[in-house]
């Protein structure tokens, strides 16, 4: 009798937390309204930041802009001193990289959907494109804020992604995923703080990176909404157009 008891309590306790537990749809409904709601994300066109970022506990420190276009446009240019210039890109399918370590690179397989799920501007809109089977599996204190943490397994992705919305002001403060480089796979924890209004949007400006022992903050220091951005931005360079000729 004592067994089915706590089992009957156990029973009634995971229904009364499934009933009060969010969809995934509720979750990023709530984010999207704290980031600025639907209307204004689709008014957005264009985008631009710029900013710094130091690899943490090595000295090194460089500047970064970030520019991207509708639909799925996006060019990448990191500059670092000690290493040089790191450029990566994504237009009409295409993704590349180039840099002074590795040369020109076409992406392809997972190097290459990583990248262009995370192209796309509407790609937290559109979160079931994004990331295909989201679950809301549990909660959890982050910062000392109360969060929801969030399964995802992105379409064509070997391994999942967790996701961490504030419960109060429904903002995504963490994430976990899982990089495919030349290296092999790297585990990436990435945490958004500072959120601030730009052109009715609202952005992170502080960004930290963890990539297996090696962390990496950024500071961005100017983000336009809709800024002009010139026809030939997201053109591939000579190098990766000899490269695609020999395709």
């Amino acid at each position: 009798m004592t067994r089915r008891i706590a089992i009957c309590i156990l029973t009634f306790a995971s229904i009364a937390a499934c009933a009060e537990m969010p969809s995934a749809e509720d979750v990023f409904n709530k984010y999207i309204a704290a980031t600025g709601g639907k209307a204004a994300h689709a008014k957005v066109m264009t985008m631009s930041s710029t900013g710094t970022f130091e690899i943490m506990g090595q000295g090194l420190k460089g500047t970064m802009t970030i520019v991207t276009a509708r639909p799925d446009k996006m060019d990448t240019v990191m500059d670092l001193p000690a290493i040089g210039q790191i450029r990566s890109a994504a237009s009409g399918g295409l993704v590349w990289q180039m840099s002074a370590i590795q040369g020109p690179r076409i992406l392809e397989g997972a190097e290459k959907d990583q990248i262009l799920r995370r192209s796309r501007m509407d790609s937290m809109i559109d979160w079931r494109t994004t990331y295909g089977d989201v679950k809301v599996d549990g909660d959890e204190i982050i910062d000392g804020k109360p969060c929801w943490r969030l399964t995802a397994m992105p379409p064509n992705a070997k391994k999942s992604e967790t996701l961490w919305f504030e419960k109060d002001s429904g903002l995504m403060v963490k994430s976990t995923s899982t990089m495919v480089s030349p290296m092999g796979e790297i585990p990436v924890e990435s945490g958004f703080a500072d959120y601030r209004d730009v052109g009715g949007l609202k952005v992170p400006f502080k960004l930290t990176q963890k990539m297996g022992p090696q962390a990496v903050e950024t500071i961005l220091q100017n983000v336009q909404v809709n800024p002009e951005v010139p026809a030939t931005q997201f053109d591939a360079p000579p190098e990766i157009q000899a490269l695609l000729k020999k395709k």
